[in-house]
């Protein structure tokens, strides 16, 4: 009797409801509609994606006396008006998802004042084959800082001086008009290949000749090829300056470290003339190097808000006054 019972219940399941259910198609874990392999859905993988950011506020330093802009920690001598520098550092102040298709950003620039201006931005694209649009407002604010170049300019920087002679004689007023207008062509050419920090710092007159005096080794010798090439003669190269005095290669290399440097190497003033007239124009630190701090391998620091001096070694000055 048992056996025909559960005989009966087989037949009457079968029988009864005709079909046998099966689960084939995968559904997204959030809102249940169809998904691929049981992810979640595009609907919900754009929800869930941050597929742009847009930085809040962009920095940007030109230089007051050249106008180069300065990008990161390079300056560079960029020809664009302020709106076309603007634009471009909008569009560098969004970041998009790397799956966004057809990525479009509109702006538009409000001048808020001199040093400020609001960019709006509205970003859009297409990301999982969904249209997804964001709207976002940066601020673009404007600094002023001296560039490397104008640094060095202002502080009188040079790593090398072309001295233009002529054997057994002075050189012609057109020689010398002559080497000054190839030594400014030189320059010009090396500046405009991109050579920001190849510049003349300036060209003195004195008894026995032109003195051209340049901010970079590079731009020394292209002269003195140039100049040799053209106008004939030779030309030799010293490893130290002539005349050149303690200190100067610590003021060459304070200022090549960005540190704005002032080389007082005035004739006829004493020192203490030089240390009145530092205190009278606000320096805040001031170093002396003499024959006795040498032999220490040191410099004589004071800073203008403490009395006492004290010896600092040469190598440490750097770190001292960063």
């Amino acid at each position: 009797m048992s056996p025909h019972v559960c005989e009966y219940m087989e037949s009457c399941t079968h029988n009864c409801y005709g079909y046998e259910m099966k689960i084939t198609q995968s559904i997204c874990p959030r809102c249940g509609s169809s998904s691929d392999n049981g992810n979640l859905c595009n609907t919900c993988l754009v929800q869930e994606t941050e597929w742009v950011t847009c930085d809040p506020r962009i920095i940007l330093i030109r230089c007051q006396s050249c106008g180069s802009i300065k990008h990161q920690s390079s300056w560079s001598d960029e020809l664009c008006d302020r709106e076309d520098i603007e634009y471009k550092s909008a569009v560098s102040a969004v970041h998009l998802h790397a799956d966004l298709a057809f990525p479009k950003i509109e702006i538009q620039l409000e001048r808020n004042s001199e040093n400020r201006t609001f960019a709006h931005l509205k970003v859009c694209g297409m990301l999982y084959g969904i249209p997804v649009e964001k709207e976002y407002t940066t601020e673009l604010l404007w600094q002023s800082e001296a560039c490397d170049r104008c640094r060095r300019l202002h502080g009188n920087y040079y790593e090398g001086i072309i001295q233009i002679r002529a054997e057994g004689r002075r050189a012609t007023y057109e020689e010398e008009e002559r080497s000054r207008e190839i030594a400014l062509l030189v320059e010009q050419e090396l500046q405009e290949s991109g050579d920001r920090l190849s510049f003349i710092t300036k060209i003195d007159e004195g008894r026995e000749g032109l003195d051209i005096v340049v901010g970079s080794q590079t731009l020394g010798e292209q002269i003195s090829r140039t100049l040799t090439k053209r106008l004939g003669g030779r030309y030799s190269m010293h490893p130290t300056l002539v005349g050149e005095k303690e200190g100067k290669k610590l003021y060459r290399d304070l200022q090549k470290t960005g540190i704005e440097v002032l080389y007082d190497d005035r004739k006829g003033k004493s020192a203490g003339e030089k240390f009145a007239d530092c205190d009278l124009i606000g320096i805040p630190i001031r170093l002396v190097i003499s024959e006795k701090t040498l032999k220490q391998n040191c410099v004589e620091l004071k800073k203008r808000s403490e009395k006492k001096t004290k010896l600092i070694k040469i190598p440490n000055i750097k770190r001292i006054l960063n």
